[in-house]
């Protein structure tokens, strides 16, 4: 193994030791933010796949556990918006919006598209930001009902609930065909699996964004180690040093 890689799964495993017995909201952020220090200063970002899979085999369980804690975050974020009346433009600026700009210029989304964003959570950062940018209607959908409605309030609150609707729904029963682009949002597991299912219900010029961690950041985040899917075309990427934690590919529908 690359001297780096083993230097990087020593400082995770110390990190794991020290906070072992985090259970508080604040000792998990503590933890979270320690991994986080040691992924942003490691020299992993570009590994082969096969380290890749040993990182999701050592620490696959770390993300689960990341995953619970990042949406106790959002529920925290959304009820401060609501009960606070606080506006969400100094927010956007911190969370990946520099990413987001460059998706949306690579990928073509104007105010005339139609995007769906699957994974959207009780906070939209996305779907919202997307309008925001070019004035282009936007769904988002989201397994969980409680997260839904949550969301729910805080795009009417922004006044955006004529333009953004959030929806409870599984990828099966969502009807593709209507959109110009789809988002799979970092979080979302299982990318190409999704991407397969959906394939023969998009229309043929639909753009597909795929949100993937870079190599390090895979403890938080599933990371697309395979950027093949036989269904699309890569046809292009996005990432920028100020959202170092992500990147995202986008794919066209193969033809035939």
């Amino acid at each position: 193994m690359p001297r780096g890689f083993i230097s990087f799964l020593t400082k995770i495993d110390a990190i794991l030791k020290q906070y072992q017995d985090a259970r508080s909201f604040s000792e998990r952020t503590n933890l979270f933010k320690a991994l986080k220090e040691v992924a942003r200063s490691s020299d992993i970002s570009e590994l082969p796949s096969q380290y890749a899979q040993i990182l999701h085999a050592r620490f696959g369980w770390l993300r689960d556990s990341y995953l619970a804690y990042y949406q106790e975050l959002e529920q925290r974020a959304a009820h401060s918006f609501l009960e606070e009346n606080l506006s969400l433009d100094l927010a956007f600026r911190s969370n990946n919006y520099a990413l987001l700009e460059q998706e949306v210029a690579r990928a073509k989304i104007t105010r005339e598209s139609i995007v769906a964003f699957i994974g959207c959570g009780c906070v939209p950062w996305t779907a919202m930001g997307i309008h925001k940018l070019v004035g282009a209607q936007v769904f988002g959908f989201e397994r969980n009902p409680a997260l839904v409605e949550l969301g729910q309030r805080v795009v009417q609150r922004q006044g955006l609930a004529d333009s953004l609707r959030l929806e409870v729904a599984e990828g099966a029963a969502i009807d593709f065909g209507r959109f110009s682009h789809i988002f799979l949002a970092a979080m979302c597991d299982k990318k190409k699996t999704i991407a397969h299912g959906i394939s023969h219900r998009v229309a043929g010029d639909c753009r597909l964004l795929i949100r993937s961690s870079r190599t390090p950041y895979q403890l938080f985040y599933p990371l697309l180690i395979e950027r093949y899917i036989p269904e699309f075309e890569l046809v292009g990427r996005a990432h920028c040093d100020s959202a170092d934690e992500l990147e995202s590919f986008i794919f066209k529908k193969a033809p035939g």
